[in-house]
């Protein structure tokens, strides 16, 4: 509990990015990547750094956690930490039935993707080809909430997709200087528009 606690706490100033799951599935690690098996779906969390690690407390121990401590969530969720100032994973996805093992849908990400993505942190850039053969760019913007990314050749415009909103997904929404997250069961909303955040919990 103490360990949890400390990584809670200090997780709030930290570089890294999270991956998490609900606590039904279990991350299984396949040749360095990440796997899961939900219903029907393989899905596959490939790393950018070589510090990657999982958080999966157990329910009777999160249950004993303070809110503050993340309690509530880890009752939940689990995490992927992948840690660094500029770090991430890649999302990869397929039905089971294109496949006959974690194992084999690993292999089909690697024979696409021989090469090691650890030189993210050297030239904050990442090709990727994904295992329906489109090739993705991405290359990460200091200064900006979200990298500016190519689908075979073609560049993303964001905006379309996210009706102006920095970023927009079933999670957290960001735009007009107001960010909500949310888990469809509860969540909270900081509007940043005036000179001091505001902080509110959302109604559901």
């Amino acid at each position: 509990m103490e360990e949890i606690t400390r990584f809670w706490k200090d997780s709030k100033g930290s570089a890294s990015s999270w991956f998490y799951f609900p606590k039904e599935i279990e991350p299984q690690l396949v040749e360095g990547i990440y796997c899961f098996e939900a219903n029907n779906t393989y899905i596959a969390v490939v790393p950018l750094t070589h510090e990657h690690f999982v958080v999966n407390v157990d329910h009777r121990i999160a249950k004993k956690l303070s809110p503050k401590s993340g309690g509530r969530f880890f009752d939940r969720y689990g995490l992927i930490v992948f840690k660094g100032q500029v770090s991430g994973y890649v999302l990869e996805s397929c039905e089971k039935n294109n496949y006959k093992s974690l194992r084999n849908f690993v292999s089909a990400i690697r024979k696409k993707n021989p090469s090691d993505r650890s030189g993210l942190n050297a030239n904050y850039e990442v090709d990727f080809t994904n295992i329906g053969g489109d090739k993705l760019n991405m290359v990460y913007q200091p200064m900006g909430l979200r990298c500016v990314a190519t689908i075979n050749g073609e560049q993303q415009n964001w905006d379309k997709h996210t009706s102006g909103a920095v970023y927009e997904g079933p999670y957290v929404k960001i735009g007009n200087g107001v960010m909500e997250v949310t888990d469809g069961r509860e969540g909270y909303r900081v509007d940043f528009t005036g000179n001091t955040p505001k902080w509110r919990k959302l109604k559901f």
